[in-house]
């Protein structure tokens, strides 16, 4: 998985920022955080309209929010959380922190993946037994369904 989850930089109001320092601040940003240069409709690669944030497995999210927080400050960008649909401030750490925590039960109820994102405590997988009982209570319930069906029909035969 090439990211985990990502953070989108954005000028206000269609702006662009000079690349240099763009190129600058990013050399500041935390370890396990990735940092690429968002030209969209407007920008080209000397005049950038924002950066692209995404967490990989071995960043955590603490450091992607200082990363993303220090690069809005310094170069006036707005955040945008894609995985949350709307933009985040300071005040919104905890609902990224949560949505973090969904993803990463996801990942680990669905793909087996209990480690998919490395800065919070792995989320123990379902376990397989529930599964398997449900499966076998649906087969169940859909026998005796189906043997019912079959005795009113022939009922009406006799």
């Amino acid at each position: 998985m090439a990211a985990l989850y990502e953070l989108f930089l954005r000028a206000p109001g269609g702006a662009t920022v000079a690349a240099e320092e763009l190129t600058r601040v990013v050399a500041g940003a935390a370890p396990g955080v990735r940092v690429e240069p968002y030209l969209g409709e407007g920008g080209c690669a000397a005049r950038p309209r924002g950066a692209d944030l995404s967490l990989g497995a071995d960043g955590t999210v603490e450091a992607l929010l200082d990363s993303a927080f220090a690069l809005a400050g310094a170069l006036g960008l707005e955040i945008f959380d894609p995985q949350l649909g709307a933009a985040v401030t300071e005040a919104d750490r905890p609902r990224v922190r949560q949505r973090v925590e969904e993803l990463r039960t996801f990942h680990a109820d669905t793909l087996g993946e209990a480690g998919a994102l490395s800065s919070l405590p792995a989320a123990a997988p379902a376990p397989y037994a529930s599964r398997a009982r449900l499966h076998l209570w649906l087969l169940v319930l859909g026998a005796v369904v189906a043997f019912l069906l079959l005795a009113r029909g022939c009922r009406y035969f006799m």
